[in-house]
């Protein structure tokens, strides 16, 4: 005959215990993943000016571009090569984020580079440790492309040889809908963005 077991004050604490301990580690690991999606749009930002050739029509974006392509990014903000470049006295000179792009398909490229399936771009923005805080700096409020995000891209060649996108926010395009940040909090920027988008998908149907 089978005995029912004995309930003892010490099994409801040690069963209590338990599941508090599986709870804990639940939330933390949830709080991670938050963590590692949302850290810069938690960061306190500072959004620099910047003099920059506007584009607000596709066939003038297409042009300016030397390098046009459809990718994600293969790493959370928080896990790229985030640079900060200052002057002797401390002020700050340059900053950018080294972006590591997983390329679907190339629309425009320069006959002499070969792009096999990733390419490293540079964005205008980056994170810097400033009163003991760390802070995300930016320039013209441009939002970086979130991981696993799908976007057609726009990009020069700099004088240092590496890719960076122009027209700020509005040469990146979020195709998938999947980038909450990608069009600007400001009404004005936001519709010209908007317009922008819907003839650049027109355009390249057949390619995204």
């Amino acid at each position: 005959m089978q005995t029912s077991p004995v309930v003892t004050k010490k099994n409801i604490i040690c069963l209590s215990a338990l599941i508090l301990m599986g709870s804990l580690l639940i939330t933390s690991l949830v709080n991670q993943k938050s963590a590692a999606q949302s850290l810069s749009n938690d960061l306190p930002t500072i959004s620099t000016e910047a003099k920059f050739v506007k584009y607000n029509k596709i066939n003038d974006l297409e042009e300016a571009a030397d390098l046009i392509i459809v990718g994600t990014p293969s790493q959370e903000f928080k896990d790229r090569d985030r640079q900060v470049k200052r002057f002797k006295d401390g002020l700050i000179s340059d900053f950018y984020t080294n972006t590591n792009i997983n390329v679907e398909k190339v629309i425009k490229k320069p006959s002499d580079l070969d792009i096999n399936q990733t390419i490293n771009i540079i964005e205008p923005v980056s994170t810097l440790i400033s009163e003991n805080r760390q802070q995300k700096i930016t320039t013209e409020h441009y939002q970086e492309l979130k991981k696993d995000s799908k976007y057609i891209i726009f990009l020069k060649k700099n004088s240092f040889g590496n890719y960076s996108i122009i027209n700020m926010e509005s040469g990146k395009f979020n195709l998938d809908s999947t980038d909450p940040t990608d069009l600007p909090e400001d009404k004005q920027s936001k519709v010209e963005k908007d317009d922008l988008k819907k003839n650049i998908v027109k355009k390249y149907s057949d390619k995204l």
